[in-house]
Formats: C-alpha cells, sequence, structure tokens
C-alpha cells in the first residue's frame, strides 16, 4: 500500500451551517481511521478538489459533482514527521484549499490522500525518550474529543461507501499543555525518534523547534 485516503464526491455544497473546515476534518478523521486500522503513517497530504466547470450543466444525479476540473496540491508535514494525527492531516488541508484558491460554491467534491507511508515500529525512537518522564509516555495519547450536533459526509473509496459520523462544534482537550519539556537542541532531535512518540509530545516538541527557530 502507497497511499490511504478519503473522499467525498456527492453532495458538496457549502451552503448551510458547516463549512469547507468541517468537511476536511471529518475527511482527515476517517484517514486517521483507516490508517490506524492497518498502523501505519504518513509524511506527506493531498488535497484533490473537484471543481465545478464554468456554465456546466446540472448534474444528472441530484446533488452530483457533474461536470468538473479536478485540482489537486501537496505538502510535507514538518520536517517530514510521520504521523497519522487527523488535527495535523486538517490543518494541512485547509492551508492547501487556501493556496488552490477555488472559490467555494465552485467545489463540488473533495479528497484528502496521504503518502510517504510506513508501518508502525518501523523507525526506533532512540534516546530522545530519556527527556520523558515515564508516566507522561504512559497517558493517552489522544486528545479528549466531545461532539455533538449532526451531519452526515458521504465518504467514497474505491472498496466501499462509509458513512462519518456527526462531527458538529468540537471541543479539545490537550493534555500536553501540562507537560513541562527540557527539550535538546534542535541538532540532537532526529525527526524519526519523535514520530514514535504520542502525539501530544509530538505536537509541543514541534511547537517549541519552530519557537526556537524564530527566535
Amino acid at each position: 500500500r502507497k497511499t490511504i485516503g478519503a473522499e467525498c464526491n456527492y453532495g458538496v455544497r457549502f451552503n448551510g451551517e458547516y463549512g469547507v473546515d468541517h468537511l476536511i476534518l471529518g475527511l482527515a478523521k476517517e484517514v486517521e481511521k483507516r490508517m490506524e486500522l492497518v498502523g501505519v503513517k504518513g509524511a506527506k497530504v493531498t488535497l484533490k478538489v473537484k471543481k465545478r466547470k464554468p456554465n456546466a450543466r446540472p448534474p444528472p444525479k441530484f446533488l452530483g459533482h457533474g461536470s468538473c476540473f479536478n485540482i489537486s496540491k501537496s505538502s510535507d508535514t514538518f520536517r517530514g514527521l510521520t504521523t497519522r494525527d487527523h488535527t495535523i492531516f486538517a490543518s494541512i488541508g485547509l492551508k492547501l484549499f487556501e493556496q488552490m484558491k477555488v472559490p467555494i460554491d465552485d467545489v463540488r467534491g473533495m479528497g484528502l490522500i496521504v503518502s510517504s507511508l510506513t508501518e508502525d515500529g518501523s523507525e526506533s525512537t532512540g534516546g530522545i525518550r530519556r527527556f520523558f518522564p515515564t508516566t507522561e509516555l504512559a497517558l493517552d495519547t489522544k486528545a479528549v474529543i466531545l461532539e455533538s450536533g449532526e451531519a452526515n459526509v458521504r465518504l467514497e473509496h474505491t472498496e466501499a461507501v462509509q458513512y462519518l459520523e456527526p462531527a458538529g462544534e468540537t471541543t479539545t482537550s490537550h493534555p500536553e499543555e501540562m507537560f513541562d519539556i527540557d527539550l535538546p537542541s534542535c541538532s540532537q532531535i532526529h525527526m524519526s525518534q519523535v514520530t514514535e512518540l504520542p502525539s501530544p509530545l509530538q505536537r509541543q516538541i514541534l511547537r517549541k523547534i519552530q519557537n526556537e527557530e524564530v527566535a
């Protein structure tokens, strides 16, 4: 397997309470779920968008995508970090969509594809774990997400059609906020080691590295 992703090419109309960010987040969550099932992480994200052609006729299928241009744009994760964190995928996807400059009224489909895959356990964390107490590494690696509201997003792929459960308004609690990490210098940190750490620690390390580079 070289790529893994999810697409939604039916019923995509942003004339209600849910916008592009809601759809991209839903796709990112589905991709994370599928990556967990097969035990892989990825380092490259591709956003695919179906853009309605000018003066296109109404689609023969109600709420179908009709005649469209297929546009795609890709980006590597920060420093090539391999991950399956849906928040990272969604953030990259939103940035890619902004770069495409496609009017939301012309969007008729969207897909999020992750590539540059590696299997779980194929990389070693090396000596970086010595900077973290054992109790921190034992914490649940997933943020606490409270979901409400109702909306169905139809996800299509080559094997079957799946439905994404409602997302609605989301509140996320980040356990990494309470970590007090004494990081080594940037030259001592290898991203291949960081990728095997829990997601909250990954995000905090990346923030600290970015802050040091800006400074």
